[in-house]
């Protein structure tokens, strides 16, 4: 998320205003905290794709998975 802030010519405002680019944004702190979790935690972390559907964040512990 640092990188993104970085290197964005946008301010807040205007990535606020702009509903595609601030579900990225969003996505990439999800996705961050997710992946932290799934560190100290032991949740296995996964992408799921099949033609247009998409999950971006399927979570795996023991024999448990949610999307």
């Amino acid at each position: 998320m640092a990188l993104m802030s970085a290197l964005s010519s946008n301010t807040h405002q205007e990535i606020l205003g702009q509903p595609e680019i601030y579900g990225r944004w969003v996505e990439s702190a999800i996705g961050a905290h997710l992946i932290n979790q799934s560190l100290t935690e032991q949740i296995d972390l996964y992408y799921w794709r099949e033609g247009n559907l998409e999950v971006d964040f399927v979570l795996q512990k023991g024999n448990k998975t949610i999307g």
